[in-house]
């Protein structure tokens, strides 16, 4: 199995590790690029937003391509080299991009504090963050890992922990894996070609992962596992857990669990959110998240007394896909405990997709208008000037938001899409969010997963449904079933952009447009937002030839 690596400075040599001026000299000349700041941003949202603000003053990179998933974008040599010779780099992070791409750039950046992680500093400017609210409709329960580390967080560790498999025992053979944006599956953990070093999941610290589990034969199997932890991916270990053993119980009465555990379970978890976590606070490893009897709140669980339940529906077959033959041929019958949301989701407990609120970014501009500020002190008052300018027109993108979805009527005001990435969307402008509709990801659906999405829409009575451009391709069942059930499909922009809305403003301003025209068929459609586009700067287009989409 292939597994991320962290791309360091080492290996460009000398040369791409050092910026071409120092700091205190960038700072005083404008940057390092014969007198222009030389800036990087990850997403093409936190790029669009820099370019705003720096105007004509600076060059700035976009790492992240557009049409690529953020979750799950590894870095480039070009993004390490990109990153070594900028005066700043930009990222939304809230664990939002990769972690190795996050720690390529901190290997790799001049000085720690040009890195400016937008969506968590701009919380001291007024960016109002909300908690991350998961899909919790699965009828099998959702099983993800996580690191809890608040002592370490709080003393400033930045640790990375891996999750390890040290064997499995049982009638079949296991995987865990990550279904990404694109259907394409990233294995962790395969005992099907032996237990070994790669069977490790790694987590930064007080984050969780989604995943899925498959296993290839009914009856009882066991999982020894482990944690431990390093002060950077790729470093050796500084501390361990102690193992433990976990129990499934495939496709069988859970009673026959009884004699592998040499005690009935005191408790199963069939259903809900629950996480395989690494407790660094408590020293153990346990199971938490969802209480197994429903109740509110979340609870801890001791996995020697614990039974995870796969049950005889979770029963499906490997695609036909090649990518998939990690878990066999295709067709061969799985059990199959689904990851629950289309693509790689490493995060934490804070929504990272901030940008869905306009106030937020303005928040971030101001951000970003004085670390300029710091790094090119002669350019203040254009990046005061541009700050002022670009939050002016957030302020009409907000107005323009707020009155044409609550134009909406309200029983209408009801989002069914495949990504959970519209928290804020929701929380800023009155909409509910009320399903993350989809089948098993990377997994064909069955007939029955079918019935069940059809049902689903059916009875949220939604005359639509909403596919990012990125999801289109591999959102098939949601597309067939809102055919199917006479809904329409209508696109919302979500973390990239395409060669026809190629900016924020475009996107969020086509999101409301599209959220009024799609849930109210029967009211007047709104005005467009700002027809025709206002001129780009040069940043703007030099960004434009880099992506290849001069228009």
């Amino acid at each position: 199995m292939t597994r991320p690596r962290l791309l360091v400075c080492a290996i460009f040599g000398v040369l791409a590790c050092v910026t071409t001026l120092s700091p205190a000299a960038a700072a005083a000349s404008g940057g390092s690029g014969g007198g222009r700041l030389q800036l990087a941003g990850t997403t093409a949202v936190v790029t669009d937003i820099v370019r705003n603000v720096a105007g004509d003053r600076a060059d700035v990179a976009q790492l992240i391509p557009n049409g690529a998933d953020p979750h799950s974008w590894e870095p480039t040599l070009r993004d390490t080299r990109t990153v070594a010779h900028a005066d700043a780099v930009f990222s939304n992070n809230l664990l939002l991009e990769e972690n190795s791409l996050i720690h390529t750039i901190d290997a790799n950046i001049s000085a720690p504090e040009r890195h400016i992680r937008l969506a968590e500093e701009s919380k001291t400017y007024g960016a109002h963050l909300i908690q991350l609210v998961e899909d919790r409709s699965l009828d099998t329960v959702w099983l993800g890992m996580r690191v809890r580390a608040e002592k370490l967080r709080a003393s400033g560790g930045d640790d990375e922990v891996r999750i390890r498999v040290r064997d499995v025992q049982g009638p079949g053979t296991v995987a865990a894996y990550l279904t990404g944006t694109f259907g394409q599956p990233q294995p962790y953990i395969n005992s099907g070609d032996g237990i070994d070093h790669s069977d490790v999941v790694a987590l930064p610290l007080n984050a969780h992962t989604h995943m899925s589990w498959a296993f290839t034969a009914p009856g009882i199997y066991r999982m020894q596992v482990d944690a431990e932890r390093a002060p950077a991916p790729g470093q050796p270990a500084t501390a361990t857990l102690p193992p433990v053993w976990v129990t499934f119980a495939v496709g069988v009465d859970p009673a026959k669990a009884e004699t592998a555990m040499g005690a009935p379970p005191r408790t199963t978890l069939a259903s809900g959110h629950v996480d395989l976590s690494a407790n660094w606070d408590s020293g153990a490893l346990e199971f938490f998240g969802d209480r197994a009897d429903g109740g509110p709140g979340d609870a801890s669980y001791d996995p020697a007394t614990t039974l995870v339940v796969v049950p005889e529906h979770a029963l499906t077959e490997v695609p036909g896909d090649p990518a998939y033959r990690f878990l066999g041929a295709a067709g061969d019958h799985i059990y199959v405990l689904a990851q629950a949301v289309l693509g790689k989701h490493v995060h934490g407990e804070i929504d990272p997709h901030v940008w869905q609120s306009v106030p937020n970014v303005s928040a971030e501009v101001d951000v970003i208008r004085d670390t300029l500020i710091r790094l090119d002190p002669a350019g203040a008052s254009t990046y005061r000037a541009n700050a002022a300018r670009y939050q002016a027109r957030l302020a009409r993108l907000d107005a323009y938001m707020r009155e044409v979805i609550g134009s909406i009527p309200p029983q209408a005001r009801n989002l069914v899409t495949t990504h959970d990435a519209y928290g804020y969307l929701g929380h800023e402008y009155g909409l509910t969010i009320t399903a993350f509709v989809t089948p098993n990801p990377g997994v064909e659906p069955s007939t029955t997963d079918l019935i069940r999405l059809n049902r689903s829409l059916k009875s949220l009575d939604v005359p639509a449904v909403f596919v990012e451009p990125m999801f289109a391709t591999y959102s098939r069942e949601l597309v067939e079933a809102a055919g199917t059930t006479h809904r329409r499909v209508c696109t919302l922009y979500g973390d990239t952009f395409t060669p026809d809305v190629d900016s924020y403003v475009e996107a969020m301003a086509s999101n409301a447009y599209n959220l009024k025209v799609c849930l109210d068929p029967a009211g007047a459609p709104p005005a467009r937002f700002e027809a025709p586009r206002p001129p780009k700067t040069r940043a703007h287009l030099l960004g434009d030839v880099e992506k290849g989409t001069t228009r």
